[in-house]
């Protein structure tokens, strides 16, 4: 598989009142079409920076990051944040129309996109019902699909279950991995949760504490019929988790 998302050589620098300081040094990387990608790192190293650049609402200041071909400034690309940002005026069906509304994109073809999904995903009987008359874990699940209506090129994730309990976070991860694997997509996760990161990616980035640079790449070897949960069970999961803690641990 070619390369999809290229990160060459990107530095980005905060600017304050105080002076400038480097937040992400000389990072590169390559994402193939189709991977589900995890990024780890000690708190504050620019995890969110990074998803920031890549979303295209932060500029680098030196070097280039390419979607596709493309820069990602003009690129179609999907955001799932910690909290759903549901409207609760509007129902279910209308907030997944939310991101078409936005971009003044309404077709046949779009709105018959979201329905499967609705259908898909066990939805289609709460489309007329608003999000305080749903859990936290379905709620998750029409923020996936109202990012997935636009059909973004790429979907990131910026630690989109630590609003749930642990319980629920469980569940909705093999909820959004099945809605991710099933829909084909390239996904980026942050996340502070090493086992998180495990039972989901193909493959984890850890960063270097600030200014942030990659550190390390693992590749994880699962079945890929696993859900994370199962993932969980596997005998070198605890291999993987103490590995990437041992990285975390030495950035300290």
């Amino acid at each position: 598989m070619e390369n999809y998302l290229i990160f060459d050589h990107v530095y980005f620098n905060y600017f304050t009142k105080t002076g400038e300081f480097n937040a992400i040094n000389d990072l590169n990387f390559n994402i193939k079409k189709g991977e589900f990608i995890a990024i780890v790192g000690p708190s504050g190293c620019g995890k969110t920076t990074i998803l920031s650049l890549v979303a295209g609402l932060l500029e680098p200041t030196e070097g280039k990051i390419m979607l596709d071909g493309e820069s990602v400034k003009t690129a179609n690309i999907g955001y799932m944040f910690q909290r759903d940002h549901l409207f609760e005026w509007r129902t279910i069906y209308k907030n997944i129309l939310l991101g078409l509304e936005i971009k003044s994109k309404r077709v046949d073809a779009d709105t018959a996109y979201i329905d499967e999904l609705l259908v898909k995903y066990g939805l289609a009987d709460f489309k007329n019902k608003h999000p305080s008359e749903l859990s936290g874990g379905m709620r998750q699940r029409v923020a996936l699909i109202r990012t997935l209506a636009v059909k973004p090129k790429l979907l990131l994730l910026d630690e989109p279950f630590s609003a749930l309990d642990y319980q629920t976070r469980l569940d909705v991860c093999d909820d959004v991995k099945n809605i991710i694997r099933q829909e084909k997509q390239t996904a980026i996760l942050v996340t502070h949760d090493i086992s998180e990161a495990i039972s989901m990616a193909d493959r984890i980035f850890v960063l270097t504490s600030r200014p942030a640079t990659l550190k390390c790449v693992e590749q994880l070897e699962f079945d890929n019929a696993l859900t994370p949960f199962k993932r969980r069970e596997e005998k070198h999961f605890s291999k993987y988790f103490n590995k990437i803690w041992e990285e975390l641990s030495n950035e300290k």
